[in-house]
């Protein structure tokens, strides 16, 4: 569109979080009707700018032009009263409400003279509101009984109720399957349709060339260039965003497979899955390939002794184990990064330093006394080895970006040192640099003689770090490949029965 006909515009945008300023003189704009992707790595800008548009920070200087009318929003209240919507990466529901009331918080139904909830109208409305995005749950559910994808999809149906005039989707599909995504675009499509205007924050080189009418990238907090889709390709979007050259994102590892490690035999978990069995080698990465709702999670937990099994047996080197809970499996020499380092993975209000020595406090204790200042030596000399950016390992973790997020995760199983290492959807919600270097630490560890168990929803990081893949089907193992056999092809096939 011509100048001057923008739905939105924010110029010269600057906020700094002492030391680092995150963004330098940002200008963006948003054309009416249009999906405008915002492309970078971790730590870029990206969201703080959304943040700053949807009334969560206030920036140091510039400002924002929205439906012709100069506007500043003082908190997200305001920017939802603008029909400005955000969905956040990092999922914000109130788990201990149900469906109904998350999707329609703060705008209760009421009757009576506003005295009592109209809670037929509202559940009648959260119904409604469920199939447009075809999602098949009871809006009764309480928020921490579903999945990280169910969460995602009932974020995205409240965004679609404020009938926004601008919705702000922050890495919308990091935990959704391929079906969920499929509808996600069909929604965005109707929305468009409707005039709608959509910012898409997305790692995903795929969806991004799906739905993009326009391309800005950020870098180091700047917006280093806007492209219409036909005028740039993958590879040169990735070089531009990392600024540096991408030959070979998965690495090529000359680690030797060797004695069995881990055995699992016909382990079963109720209706979770039943009858898994395979080995585990050392210095293997063995992938647990499948749908969402496969059972591949559920798998890694029981092993892991957060869910218990049913039936079946573990055996390490030969020796059958029983794990009661994670601190047994963590004796036994095994480590998880689980797929939700938020809720799972880490204590977000702590320190990086205390985060990365959680599981090892007796390396760094005497007689229950904690010795803070090796605390303080361990966490930075981890830190320092995973590239992991901060401003002192005292740094409360939850300001930290996704992908460095994920290193403390990493940083505390390294610490701890298990001869077996379970990456749950490992890259999830992470830029394609972050994800070029967790390829190569994962590798990196299995050539070190660890042995890796590897789950993703990305079937290219299965075909390209892999040695063996088991694909289940739900809840059962629908077959292995071997890895001349690993291929996309193959493993869709098998994942979809």
């Amino acid at each position: 569109m011509g100048k001057g006909n923008f739905l939105l515009e924010m110029k010269n945008i600057c906020k700094t979080y002492p030391p680092v300023q995150a963004l330098k003189n940002v200008s963006f704009s948003l054309s009416p009707g249009s999906v405008h992707v915002l492309i970078g790595e971790n730590g870029a800008g990206k969201s703080t700018l959304m943040r700053i548009l949807s009334g969560e920070e206030l920036p140091d200087s510039g400002h924002m032009t929205y439906q012709g009318k100069k506007i500043s929003f003082l908190n997200p209240r305001a920017a939802q009263k603008a029909q400005i919507s955000m969905i956040h990466q990092e999922l914000t529901p109130v788990y201990d409400m149900n469906v109904a009331e998350n999707l329609f918080l703060g705008r209760g139904f009421s009757k009576f003279w506003g005295v009592m909830v109209d809670f037929k109208l509202l559940y009648q409305k959260a119904e409604d509101l469920l199939k447009e995005v075809i999602l098949d749950i009871s809006p009764r559910l309480y928020m921490r009984d579903l999945t990280i994808a169910q969460i995602q999809m009932v974020e995205i149906a409240k965004a679609i109720s404020r009938e926004a005039k601008i919705i702000i989707m922050d890495e919308p599909t990091s935990a959704i399957s391929d079906a969920e995504v499929e509808t996600l675009f069909k929604i965005i499509k109707r929305l468009k349709q409707q005039g709608v205007s959509i910012i898409y924050i997305s790692h995903k080189m795929d969806e991004i060339f799906r739905i993009a009418d326009e391309i800005s990238i950020f870098r180091d907090g700047s917006n280093v260039g806007h492209y219409l889709p036909h005028e740039i390709d993958r590879q040169q979007l990735i070089e531009k965003m990392v600024n540096r050259p991408i030959n070979e994102i998965f690495p090529v590892r000359k680690s030797e497979i060797g004695e069995c490690i881990l055995s699992v035999e016909n382990l079963s978990c109720g209706k979770l899955f039943q009858n898994i069995s395979f080995n585990l080698h050392r210095g293997e990465i063995l992938g647990l390939g499948g749908l969402m709702g496969s059972g591949r999670t559920e798998v890694v937990e029981t092993i892991f002794g957060i869910e218990k099994a049913t039936n079946g047996t573990i055996k390490l080197y030969g020796r059958a184990v029983e794990h009661r809970n994670p601190r047994d499996a963590i004796e036994n020499s095994i480590g998880l990064i689980t797929d939700d380092r938020k809720r799972k993975g880490l204590v977000l209000q702590m320190g990086i330093d205390q985060n990365i020595v959680m599981a090892s406090y007796e390396k760094i204790s005497k007689y229950l006394i904690l010795n803070y200042k090796r605390l303080r030596n361990v966490s930075s000399e981890y830190a320092r080895s995973l590239n992991l950016n901060m401003y002192g390992p005292g740094h409360i973790t939850a300001k930290l970006s996704g992908g460095n997020q994920q290193k403390v995760v990493l940083a505390k199983w390294m610490l701890l040192n298990p001869d077996i290492l379970i990456f749950d959807e490992p890259t999830r919600g992470i830029d394609i640099g972050s994800k070029e270097e967790f390829y190569h630490l994962i590798s990196q560890l299995a050539e070190s003689g660890k042995s890796v168990i590897y789950i993703s929803s990305e079937i290219k990081e299965m075909v390209g770090m892999c040695d063996r893949v088991l694909v289940l089907h739900e809840g059962v193992t629908n077959g292995e490949l071997k890895k001349h056999e690993i291929t996309q092809t193959n493993i869709m096939k098998l994942a979809y029965g």
